[in-house]
């Protein structure tokens, strides 16, 4: 039988999912969770090969290249426009638009203000 090779006491460089690349420490268990929901979601991403470099918007690789135990396999365009919180506001609505939860996709600004994709879609 192939066994994953185990990088560290927690990551093994085989799989290509967050819950079966990222392993529990011993005598933890993940909490159960519905098929649906964003935890379950977050678990199943698929990530690229280990190993591989994060790519950057114009094609180049970002530096620090060494720090990274896995890159999501998800594609961002060719601008800049991720910083920060960007990942995880990409993330919530892909999660949101693969349940066709179209109505849910909104974001708040740091002003208050409430931006909700139907509207923001109407122009």
């Amino acid at each position: 039988m192939n066994y994953p090779k185990i990088i560290y006491n927690w990551v093994t460089q085989l799989y290509r999912c967050l819950k079966e690349r990222f392993l529990l420490p011993q005598d933890h268990i993940r909490t159960k969770q519905s098929n649906r929901s964003f935890a379950s979601y977050l678990r199943g991403l698929r990530l690229k090969p280990y190993g591989s470099n994060v790519i950057l918007y114009d094609g180049s690789v970002k530096y620090n290249y060494d720090v990274y135990e896995g890159v999501v396999d998800m594609p961002i365009g060719n601008k800049n426009l991720h910083q920060c919180a960007d990942a995880i506001i990409k993330l919530k609505a892909e999660y949101h638009w693969s349940n066709s939860e179209f109505e849910k996709i909104h974001f708040n600004l740091t002003n208050g203000d409430r931006i909700d994709y139907s509207k923001w879609k109407e122009g």
